[in-house]
């Protein structure tokens, strides 16, 4: 489960994936020719893969038009079995879907991955 600024949406997360940037206030070449870098610090970026197939349409509809409202920034926590696994806060920064299961009576959106950018330094030098 995730829930986003306090609301609950329950939809498989099918991978999260991290990455680390780092943030220099500068970087300078000596004569010599080795560097001298002035770190800050380091954001977390993330990208992650849901499965929305378990939604009814409808609340497939409000969680998109959620993660697609332009606000920033966001609080995200994972949750699983009611026990809180992980909390970040990030803006989005791109999202996409898939119409997965197409029939003449129904339509089915599919992976949604979405790709957020971390607000704040998390760790300082």
């Amino acid at each position: 489960m995730i829930t986003i600024d306090g609301i609950p949406y329950r939809i498989g997360i099918v991978s999260l994936q991290r990455q680390a940037e780092f943030f220099d206030k500068y970087t300078s070449v000596m004569e010599d020719g080795s560097e001298k870098t002035n770190r800050v610090g380091t954001y977390y970026h993330y990208t992650m893969v849901l499965e929305p197939s378990t939604m009814t349409k409808t609340d497939y509809q409000t969680f998109w038009d959620d993660i697609t409202a332009p606000k920033t920034p966001r609080e995200i926590i994972i949750t699983a079995a009611d026990v809180e696994i992980y909390r970040f806060y990030a803006k989005f920064e791109g999202i996409g879907d898939g119409l997965g299961f197409v029939n003449p009576a129904q339509a089915y959106w599919g992976e949604l991955a979405i790709t957020f950018k971390s607000e704040r330094l998390v760790r300082t030098a």
